[in-house]
């Protein structure tokens, strides 16, 4: 089912629900040998990293396998955060289960799924950033990801026979768990400060079309 969900702010659903409400339905998929996919989206500040648990917050359970698999994560300032991001990260959860013979013994049957939990770089425009040298070639190289993430759900939400998940690294690895019968939430955070209204509109456009992406039911 496609749907949306407002946590936090004015008229919103408790943010330590979010968990409960639009993550533990996938969790308990895996069992069930259903893949899913869990990204953040949204510029620089907004909350991906608190949300998803990589900042040393910790809202919702799995957020301690998705810790120890960022240590290498590169963040550096610019105008926007003093440790902003400068690379997508994500980790895969593995659940692998062999069903048991009446004896006991493990059998050969084998129900296998995963489990992305992606925390996005941020989705501002470079110059917002105030990017310079390394750090423009960091946020070329993050804008890539994103726009390359937004051409396979566009295709998704299209139905097109092809999906371009071969087109960049991160959707790539993505590709077993973003589309199909696999099952997917995007967490789009947004900015409160009026001055953000371009980035924040520009975040809800991107989960706008998010929202279209048409999976297999089974």
């Amino acid at each position: 089912m496609v749907g949306y969900s407002v946590f936090g702010g004015e008229g919103g659903e408790p943010s330590e629900t979010l968990y409960k409400t639009s993550v533990a339905p996938l969790v308990a998929g895996l069992f069930e040998g259903i893949s899913a996919t869990v990204f953040a989206y949204g510029q620089t500040g907004s909350g991906k990293s608190h949300t998803m648990g990589t900042s040393g917050a910790t809202p919702w359970p799995h957020a301690a396998e998705l810790a120890r698999g960022l240590r290498g994560r590169a963040t550096s300032a610019t105008l926007l955060n003093a440790s902003s991001s400068r690379s997508h990260a994500g980790v895969t959860l593995h659940v692998r289960q062999r069903r048991l013979t009446p004896g006991g013994a493990p059998g050969r049957e084998v129900l296998e799924a995963k489990l992305h939990l992606v925390d996005l770089a941020g989705s501002e425009r470079r110059d917002c950033s105030g990017a310079v040298g390394q750090r423009l070639a960091e946020a070329t190289s993050i804008n890539s990801g994103l726009f390359h993430l937004r051409e396979v759900i566009v295709h998704l939400a299209a139905r097109a026979r092809h999906i371009p998940y071969r087109n960049h690294l991160l959707t790539e690895v993505l590709a077993d768990s973003l589309g199909g019968a696999a099952r997917c939430v995007m967490i789009a955070c947004v900015s409160p400060a009026d001055t953000q209204w371009p980035e924040t509109r520009s975040t809800l456009e991107y989960a706008s079309l998010a929202r279209k992406m048409l999976f297999q039911m089974l």
